[in-house]
């Protein structure tokens, strides 16, 4: 079955993902607007859209579904980054090896998710709070290495993966969602966005899907962890808050379902409005960039809604072994 809230959550996750991809191809210069407030948005929205996703899909799969099944599906999902890479790399005429391999822009996600489901099915014998334990340990150690990046995306990330998996074992969504816990946690995600503005500055990105090494951390290393592990706590408290708050919509959870065509969509409609909209001199501004990020959104819509597009995103659609549809 489906969650229509989760749906519903993930259309605004998507509209805050295409705004802000859009908003990162423009300057200050470019912006009727101070570059300080742009940082400030878009470093709140980086705060919780992607791990808000990776939870969803961690709480949709079922590590306890035979593996094979499980490596199956995992290799279907990179079957699907292969093929989105080989798109972008011929679209932008970058054929060195690091090109190749290094995941073009969104595709991250992809590559990273048969990974997650690898990593969560080896562990599924073991309980779910030491899996949580030996994330968050990879999580830190991952962040030694500043490349390549991926590898880091992969271990920081998947402590949302395992969090939505733990989420769906106790049935606690549903009781987060309750009447008695709407107020606390409408407080916590006033809180955590009054944290992440007072912490623009620190580049939240870096510390909550992971970018960069933390080996010339000002602080130190192990300052630099504990920083970490503080974002992303930080970043799990306002994603579960954005999950828990979110209101049912018929319109958000009936285009929820096409997500993924958008993710992989989008960038090739905001490319093509982006430079059209420099040649025709179009002045920019935050109400520009909604309507070019509307436009991506409903033109991706369209493309999943097609043949072509259900052809491509069949793989990753079901998860069989699992009461809920996979994300």
């Amino acid at each position: 079955m489906r969650l229509s809230y989760l749906d519903s959550a993930k259309f605004l996750m998507i509209f805050l993902m295409v705004y802000c991809h859009c908003l990162s191809g423009y300057t200050a210069d470019d912006m009727l607007i101070g570059g300080e407030y742009k940082s400030i948005l878009y470093n709140w929205i980086y705060l919780f859209h992607m791990p808000v996703f990776i939870l969803i899909s961690g709480f949709c799969f079922n590590r306890d579904k035979e593996w094979r099944y499980n490596i199956n599906s995992s290799i279907e999902n990179f079957a699907l980054y292969v093929l989105f890479q080989i798109i972008w790399v011929c679209l932008r005429r970058e054929f060195s090896l690091e090109q190749i391999l290094t995941p073009r822009s969104t595709l991250w996600f992809l590559m990273a998710l048969p990974f997650w489901k690898i990593l969560s099915t080896l562990t599924r014998n073991l309980n779910l709070k030491y899996v949580l334990f030996f994330s968050v340990v990879f999580s830190c150690l991952s962040s030694l290495f500043a490349k390549p990046e991926i590898i880091q995306n992969i271990f920081t990330c998947w402590v949302y993966f395992v969090i939505g998996m733990i989420l769906r074992e106790y049935d606690l969504l549903e009781l987060l969602r309750s009447k008695k816990c709407l107020i606390p946690i409408a407080i916590i995600f006033m809180v955590s966005t009054l944290l992440s503005y007072y912490c623009w500055g620190l580049n939240t990105h870096r510390f909550i899907i992971g970018r960069g090494s933390l080996i010339d951390y000002e602080n130190g290393v192990w300052v630099g962890f504990l920083v970490k592990i503080g974002f992303q706590a930080l970043s799990l408290l306002a994603c579960l808050s954005v999950i828990v708050l979110t209101i049912d919509i018929p319109f958000f959870s009936n285009n929820g379902k096409y997500t993924l065509s958008v993710y992989v969509f989008h960038l090739f409609f905001l490319h093509l409005m982006m430079t059209s909209g420099r040649y025709l001199g179009i002045t920019i501004s935050y109400s520009i960039i909604a309507i070019y990020a509307v436009i991506a959104i409903s033109g991706s819509i369209l493309i999943g809604k097609t043949k072509i597009g259900r052809f491509f995103l069949k793989p990753v659609t079901i998860n069989k072994g699992s009461k809920y549809r996979e994300y």
